[in-house]
């Protein structure tokens, strides 16, 4: 008896012959799907980096100020050893390195103080009365102590006077960081507003600096009874004229160190005054330091070839924030924010013009 077979098995059959039939016919065999339910392998993970094959570090390139330039190239400054901002072109770079202060003894290693350009130029100038004068917040306080540092360890025998207006002025500025500089320079001391550097067994070599004040007229006479090799007026603004003037005048180089200045090449005696603009003695710089004009009268033996200033602005020092000028200066008037932030000495609280430049609103021309 024969087998019956559904028309539908038989219909299936014959198709799938007639599939791989023509498989053959095209060399090539048929596609097979995939099943339903069935899901792709993953490939295989990498290995991990080990050893070599680790990619190198990505070093992050020198942090460059965004505000300040090098007075000498006009290019900006970068961040060396997370400390010190020095020059970007190799030059001035290396002259900075040249004047830089490290531990006695020691030519390389770490750097106490890096010098900038502005405060190299006062240390190198020439001009035996020289006024710094300039805008607020170019480390004028820091420079003139450090300044003084180096003259001292290069010189046998110096004598120098470091003054503030007031006793308070000078501990605020000065005297509460002298004692730990003078123990990372390893050759001074510290003691009784007097630092001290070593040179030699002969107590005589010992370069000094000496630090007071001279607020009022009868401050005047304790500071006139030695010979100076240099004073220091920080802020001198706020000093009287006649104490400025007098005070000076004993700046006329210390015997101790005479044989050294005569060796080094150096003149005997010289003064140095950091100021901003704004202050009871401003008309009296001006005069004598700026414009180099004084009162013939007041002043007959007056010699220009003696005076001089070094401007600066805030653009000669990295180490303040880029943001200085917005966040520090912005609440003060038009005249104390034009004296401050761009060192002007023609400016006066009280103008009638208190937006006054002698370059925009004086002229040399005689009317027609």
């Amino acid at each position: 008896m024969a087998k019956f077979i559904p028309w539908k098995a038989i219909k299936a059959k014959r198709e799938r012959e007639r599939g791989a039939a023509s498989a053959v016919a095209l060399d090539t065999e048929p596609v097979a799907r995939p099943a339903r339910d069935a899901r792709p392998t993953p490939e295989p993970l990498p290995p991990p980096l080990v050893g070599d094959a680790l990619a190198p570090a990505v070093h992050r390139g020198p942090l460059v100020h965004a505000v300040s330039r090098c007075r000498w190239c006009h290019q900006p400054f970068r961040k060396m050893d997370e400390k010190h901002w020095i020059c970007t072109t190799g030059e001035c770079a290396d002259r900075q390195l040249a004047a830089a202060m490290r531990k006695a003894g020691h030519s390389s290693g770490p750097i106490l103080f890096l010098p900038l350009p502005l405060q190299i130029d006062i240390d190198e100038s020439p001009v035996p009365h020289l006024l710094i004068a300039g805008a607020a917040g170019v480390s004028k306080s820091v420079g003139a102590r450090w300044c003084l540092y180096r003259r001292c360890r290069l010189v046998p025998g110096y004598r120098a006077l470091l003054l503030r207006c007031t006793y308070g002025e000078l501990e605020k500025n000065h005297l509460q960081f002298c004692g730990a500089e003078a123990k990372a320079l390893g050759d001074a001391t510290y003691k009784n507003r007097t630092v001290t550097f070593s040179h030699g067994d002969d107590e005589g070599l010992d370069a000094k600096i000496f630090s007071g004040y001279c607020d009022v007229a009868a401050d005047i006479p304790q500071h006139l009874g030695a010979e100076w090799s240099e004073v220091c007026f920080d802020e001198a603004v706020t000093f009287l004229p006649d104490a400025i003037n007098q005070i000076t005048s004993r700046a006329r180089g210390a015997a101790t160190a005479r044989a050294a200045i005569e060796r080094l090449g150096l003149p005997p005696g010289r003064t140095r005054l950091f100021s901003n603009p704004g202050g009871r003695a401003m008309r009296a710089l001006v005069a004598a330091y700026i414009k180099k004009n004084p009162d013939r009268d007041l002043f007959p033996q007056y010699d220009a070839s003696q005076y001089g200033h070094i401007s600066c602005t805030l653009e000669d020092n990295p180490y303040l924030d880029p943001s200085y000028e917005q966040t520090a200066l912005s609440g003060l008037s038009a005249a104390r924010y034009q004296q401050l932030r761009f060192g002007s000495w023609d400016i006066y609280a009280g103008m009638f013009f208190e937006n006054w430049d002698s370059a925009i609103h004086l002229t040399t021309a005689e009317p027609a």
